[in-house]
């Protein structure tokens, strides 16, 4: 049996909002998070985080030492964890739509955000992070590449598709909660 589920809480009010965050490395989702965690009350989970603390290290060293494909599936196992849960927000890995059992999952789901975000800004706040493997393994161009091929993924699983690029993340939690609540 694995570790414990562990929520990172706020004075909770018993409204469940389920709101979960998806976007390219650097979208700033576990920002947005924590931003609409601390306006509503709320408690939220950052997959990635969760995924750290389950294993004792960086998710950056776990996609090191396992490789890219038994991290997609133990990413998956943390999302369907954390879904199966009360909590009212989610914040995702970038790369979690590169499992089709994570798509479906967050298909599945209640409300999927997908920050769109242009990837120069994405590339401006991750270029210096040596704790991305993906970024300290590949080039700005193969990034980019990524960047691509995940557009299309993020706006198939969104429910709604949020531009993000210019917006703080106190603006993007309002738009966002009027959009989940109204």
């Amino acid at each position: 049996m694995g570790p414990t589920l562990e929520i990172y809480s706020l004075e909770q009010r018993t409204a469940i909002v389920a709101i979960i965050l998806i976007g390219f490395m650097g979208a700033g989702k576990t920002t947005l998070a924590r931003t609409l965690a601390q306006q509503h009350r709320l408690t939220f989970i950052d997959t990635d985080e969760l995924l750290g603390r389950q294993f004792q290290t960086t998710t950056g060293n776990l996609f090191n030492q396992v490789g890219e494909e038994k991290f997609r599936r133990l990413e998956f196992e943390t999302l369907r964890q954390t879904l199966s849960t009360d909590v009212p927000i989610v914040a995702t890995g970038g790369g979690i739509i590169e499992s089709s059992e994570s798509r479906r999952l967050l298909q599945q789901a209640a409300t999927v955000f997908w920050l769109n975000v242009d990837y120069s800004t994405c590339y401006r706040r991750i270029a210096a992070d040596t704790t991305r493997p993906l970024v300290t393994q590949s080039t700005s161009d193969a990034l980019y590449q990524r960047f691509c091929q995940r557009e299309s993924i993020y706006r198939q699983v969104a429910t709604h598709e949020i531009t993000a690029t210019k917006k703080s993340p106190r603006q993007l939690a309002e738009e966002i909660w009027q959009l989940k609540t109204s």
